[in-house]
């Protein structure tokens, strides 16, 4: 249930247009992940303060993949480093909310600047697509899930230098279905 949880969570923040915020909009069209310095790009969450992340409870997908094939020729995927956010990062908590910050690891920055160089070669030869995808796959809780979940996503990068609002969701379990919320309340496991 923690996936369904975790899929209604990078549903929000990453399909949500409906939420998309306008900065949020100009943030995500003049982001270039292959060109972007990975230990620059910075993922942020807001979420009720009963929720916590640590380091390993979300993860970073970069993948390209050639016209015509069915696999990706380039899919890594990192563990991000979390750390709660403490105010200096210029992003300021909802009354109620705690934002946790998300980047890829420091151990990890040479792995993932190879997959950029490795999508920059097959993008000079050949056409395709790309993905770039942040989702949160575990957490923990410390007081019972509330009733109402709102989400705010962010965003920071080399070039924007500060975080920029992506989303802002009022209530992320309006996402599930009643049976989803229900093994939700039951079984998203205490801190």
């Amino acid at each position: 249930m923690r996936k369904a949880f975790a899929s209604a969570i990078l549903a929000a923040g990453v399909v949500a247009c409906s939420s998309l915020t306008t900065a949020g909009l100009r943030a995500v069209a003049s982001l270039d992940p292959v060109e972007t310095d990975p230990a620059q790009l910075q993922a942020a969450i807001g979420v009720d303060d009963a929720f916590r992340l640590r380091t390993g409870d979300a993860k970073l997908t970069i993948s390209y993949r050639v016209d015509g094939a069915e696999v990706p020729v380039v899919s890594e995927e990192f563990k991000l480093e979390i750390t709660a956010a403490n105010g200096s990062e210029g992003l300021q908590a909802d009354r109620g909310e705690a934002i946790f910050i998300a980047r890829i690891a420091e151990t990890d920055l040479s792995r993932a600047r190879d997959a950029q160089a490795r999508i920059k070669a097959f993008k000079q030869s050949k056409s395709g697509s790309g993905d770039l995808s942040v989702g949160v796959s575990s957490g923990c809780l410390t007081k019972p899930l509330p009733e109402k979940v709102p989400l705010r996503t962010f965003i920071r990068s080399e070039q924007a230098g500060k975080f920029v609002q992506l989303t802002r969701i009022e209530n992320i379990l309006d996402m599930l279905t009643a049976d989803q919320v229900r093994k939700v309340k039951q079984d998203f496991p205490a801190c």
